[in-house]
């Protein structure tokens, strides 16, 4: 490494270079990597100039990653890690994937009592390569490639000893659950214990890893996220096809070239692709698979309900309004899009049709409709039914109100096609319904001293714009013979304004019920739905 020379005239103390890299001591360990790459690519021919910087960032980006041999043991599975959940921890586990507390837990059992002596090996490799590159560009070096063969054939002979006693399995999964929990304290709480099951698919995915892991490299190179569903689906089917022929060439379990299908669902969310390959091979045959759709599904509704419960919470003040920030719309909105592409795929693979899995959807969706009803879909309710009948003027959250009642119908009708059961939202939409025709019925009631025919209009228009957030429209509801409507729709008829919009919409539905209930009478006729009606087509409708 070129260091500076405190006597070298040519290297003031004030120099940019001496400077970035004393700041770089202050820099998050993502920020630094972003830095380095930035300068090896921006500062070539400048090496000797740039050192002290260069091994700065260095320094400072592999400091915040302490445990460099535990890092290149879970590279053996690192298309199949899963991020540690953040609340609670999902019901369904995603099969072959693993979590990264989970795999800390595994490794400090297996260094503690399996193998420590290649374990502190392991780590004395990590800290000589990493005097010089990154963490990940260290795993790459051959050296840390050939230590990394060692583990993963010592873990496997620790993993089939400990498939034979039940005992004594046990009591690994019991050091490496308190292993876990002191490394991660109290967000253990929300994971579920590192069990038999993890150490078995654990043992399955290393035994095969050298033949499954080019292959899965090699097709997350050529799928970049939001593939084309059906390409990438049929390109999917026939790698896996081949990774299945070369495990059982090497006389290892077919099965086990799921791996490429639920990598690609983990590292690109490809469930459109996913989806298509189940299609063609019958979900039935591939249960695995289909769990892990499942599994994927039942998370992200944990993870949207949460962020539902958060933005609606329930309070012992009616009338406290719903406050939603930016960042909370834009979080509720990618997750209903994830929702929405995971559904999809669901029901294309017709996942919803194998007996084996339909409990496990409806057992997802029951969770899903208990959180919704303990708060959102109420405080919803609410607040809803409060813009609805609120006239004299738009209540202070009615625009985050409909945002989350948009969320909830959307939710609603993705999951109506499935036959899932969603009794908890028709519920709730049905009361929204009611509570529209009810605020119309009010809206249209007129009382001497009350508010003058054009607000009244004004009104209507308001809950017009509320009722097409639920899928639905005021026009039907409007009375006819009302004369009191008729009144409030010939106050907006005569304001010289421009008809558009909703208001467009509210006339022409309601002069053309009027039209139609005249032409119902052969020989009399109201006069004052006829001057209504007259009225409109001097305004153009």
């Amino acid at each position: 490494m070129t260091t500076r020379d405190p006597d070298d005239k040519n290297w003031p103390a004030d120099d940019p270079i001496s400077r970035a890299a004393a700041l770089a001591a202050s820099l998050p360990a993502d920020q630094a990597a972003r830095l380095l790459a930035d300068l090896s690519a921006g500062m070539a021919g400048k090496g000797e100039r740039t050192a002290p910087l260069r091994q700065a960032l260095i320094d400072q980006a592999n400091r915040q990653r302490p445990q460099r041999a535990r890092r290149l043991f879970t590279s053996l599975v690192h298309p199949l890690l899963v991020d540690d959940p953040e609340d609670a921890d999902s019901p369904l586990a995603m099969p072959l994937c693993f979590r990264r507390a989970d795999m800390g837990g595994i490794w400090g059992a297996l260094a503690r009592g399996a193998f420590p002596d290649k374990a502190v090996e392991a780590a004395s490799l990590m800290d000589a390569l990493c005097t010089e590159c990154l963490v990940d560009e260290a795993i790459e070096r051959p050296e840390a490639q050939a230590m990394r063969e060692k583990l993963r054939l010592a873990t496997l002979v620790k993993l089939n000893q400990l498939a034979a006693d039940r005992t004594t399995v046990e009591a690994f999964c019991t050091l490496a659950n308190m292993i876990r929990e002191k490394q991660h304290g109290l967000r253990t709480r929300h994971m579920t214990p590192i069990s038999p099951q993890h150490l078995t698919d654990l043992a399955e995915v290393l035994a095969a890893q050298p033949i499954w892991a080019p292959a899965v490299a090699a097709f997350l190179r050529v799928t970049p996220p939001h593939a084309e569903a059906m390409a990438s689906g049929e390109a999917l089917a026939r790698a896996t096809t081949e990774l299945s022929q070369a495990l059982l060439a090497a006389n290892l379990p077919s099965a086990t070239a799921d791996v490429l299908p639920v990598a690609l669902l983990n590292r690109r969310g490809a469930f459109g692709s996913v989806a298509v390959m189940l299609a063609q091979r019958g979900a039935g045959k591939a249960l695995r698979l289909g769990e892990a759709m499942v599994a994927a599904l039942s998370g992200q509704f944990q993870s949207h309900v949460a962020m539902m419960t958060q933005a609606a919470t329930n309070t012992r003040h009616e009338d406290f309004p719903i406050t939603l920030t930016d960042e909370i719309k834009i979080r509720l909105g990618n997750s209903m899009n994830m929702i929405d592409e995971i559904v999809t795929a669901v029901r294309e693979a017709g996942l919803a049709d194998v007996p084996r899995l339909f409990p496990i959807l409806r057992d997802a969706t029951n969770n899903l409709m208990a959180e919704l009803v303990r708060s959102p879909l109420q405080r919803t309710s609410l607040r809803y039914s409060a813009a609805l009948f609120h006239r004299a003027h738009v209540t202070s959250d009615t625009t985050d109100v409909m945002f989350l009642v948009g969320q909830l119908v959307r939710l609603r009708a993705l999951l109506r096609p499935t036959g899932l059961p969603i009794i908890a939202l028709n519920k709730w939409r049905d009361q929204l319904v009611a509570d529209v025709e009810f605020a119309v019925q009010k809206a249209t009631r007129l009382e001497d001293g009350e508010d003058p025919l054009l607000d009244r209009f004004r009104h209507l228009e308001r809950i017009e714009r509320l009722a097409e957030v639920i899928g639905s429209t005021i026009v039907p509801i409007l009375q006819p013979t009302s004369r009191h409507t008729q009144l409030i729709v010939a106050s907006r008829l005569d304001e010289p304004g421009p008809l558009d919009g909703v208001a467009l919409r509210l006339c022409t539905g309601y002069v053309n019920t009027v039209r139609a209930e005249i032409a119902k009478v052969r020989y009399w006729r109201n006069p004052d739905m006829v001057a209504l009606a007259e009225k409109a087509t001097g305004r153009g409708l």
